[in-house]
């Protein structure tokens, strides 16, 4: 929770370990010991961030990670988001492809190690839209 207060300004220079603010503080916002304190020019913009990870260096030097805290995307307010209805209107199928051809080619390195490469060929319908997946895996065949 932000707090916010004016502080009374002093009218002589003056050193001390005590600022006054204009206004008390009500049921929720007591000050206590170790709080975080900013002391800055009013009606400035405030961007909240909430730390994730806290690194020390051999220098004892603190590198802070923190990332933007935005408290609307916690509100449990579902009426901002439409309603779609999917169960209206035509569905959009995905036509399959013709002609389809799967190649395996292997070939087998030092250590054992099996490399396979599959060649896929195909004709797509006209019209069709066309989306492709490429996933590699490396397969270890132990013998002995």
């Amino acid at each position: 929770m932000l707090v916010t207060r004016d502080l009374v300004p002093v009218t002589q220079d003056t050193t001390t370990d005590t600022i006054t603010v204009s206004q008390s503080f009500g049921v929720g916002e007591e000050v206590a010991q170790y709080d975080c304190y900013a002391v800055g020019i009013r009606d400035r913009v405030v961007k909240p961030f909430r730390v994730v990870k806290l690194e020390r260096d051999k220098d004892l030097k603190m590198t802070i990670t923190a990332t933007e805290y935005d408290h609307a995307v916690y509100e449990t307010d579902y009426s901002r988001y439409p309603v779609i209805d999917y169960s209206k209107g035509k569905a959009t199928l995905l036509k399959a492809p013709i002609n389809l051809k799967l190649t395996e080619s292997n070939l087998r390195i030092k250590g054992g190690s099996k490399n396979s490469t599959v060649h896929a060929e195909w004709d797509m319908p006209a019209g069709a839209p066309m989306t492709a997946s490429v996933s590699r895996t490396r397969r270890t065949i132990t013998t002995g």
